[in-house]
C-alpha cells in the first residue's frame, strides 16, 4: 500500500508454467506512465503492491476549482465562483454535468490566458475597436475577396 495514496492494486503474474506464461502485469496490461517493478515482471511471483498514484508526480488537475481559484487574478475570483457556483447546481442532475465540465475548462484557460503579460491591456484594446487586430468579419470578407 502506497502510504501516500492510501490505496493500493493488487497485481498478479501467472506462475511458471502454466500455459502461456504470459505475466498479468505486463507492460501490455498496464495503462501508459504506470511502472511496474522487475520483480512483479518474474514469472512465479505471486503478489505485488503497486501505487494507484499517477508516475508524474507534478500532475495537475487542470480542471481542479481550488487551483483555478488560486491561480486567478484576484478581479476575476468573484466571476468565476458565481459561475461555478451556478454550474455546479446544474450537476446535481446528471444532465447539467458536461456543462460544469466546459465552466472549469473555460476557467482553466482564463488562469492560461491572464497570466500572459499585457493580457488585460490587449483585451481592453479588443473591446474598444483600438487595438492592432481587425474584426472577423472584415478578416472574411478580405480573405474571401467580396
Amino acid at each position: 500500500m502506497s502510504p501516500e495514496s492510501g490505496c493500493a492494486l493488487r497485481t498478479t503474474t501467472a506462475a511458471a508454467g502454466a500455459g502461456t506464461g504470459a505475466s498479468l502485469n505486463g507492460s501490455a496490461f498496464l495503462p501508459p506512465g504506470w511502472a511496474r517493478s522487475e520483480a512483479a515482471a518474474r514469472p512465479g511471483a505471486s503478489m505485488r503492491f503497486m501505487s494507484a498514484l499517477p508516475a508524474d508526480p507534478q500532475h495537475q488537475d487542470l480542471l481542479d476549482p481550488e487551483r483555478i481559484l488560486r491561480e486567478l487574478p484576484e478581479r476575476e475570483r468573484e466571476n468565476f465562483l458565481s459561475q461555478y457556483r451556478e454550474a455546479l447546481d446544474g450537476a446535481r442532475d446528471p444532465a447539467g454535468w458536461k456543462h460544469l465540465r466546459r465552466v472549469l475548462r473555460l476557467w482553466s484557460w482564463m488562469v492560461i490566458a491572464a497570466s500572459q503579460p499585457g493580457h488585460y491591456e490587449a483585451r481592453e484594446q479588443a473591446l474598444a475597436g483600438t487595438g492592432e487586430g481587425m474584426l472577423l468579419e472584415d478578416y472574411i470578407r478580405l480573405r474571401h475577396g467580396a
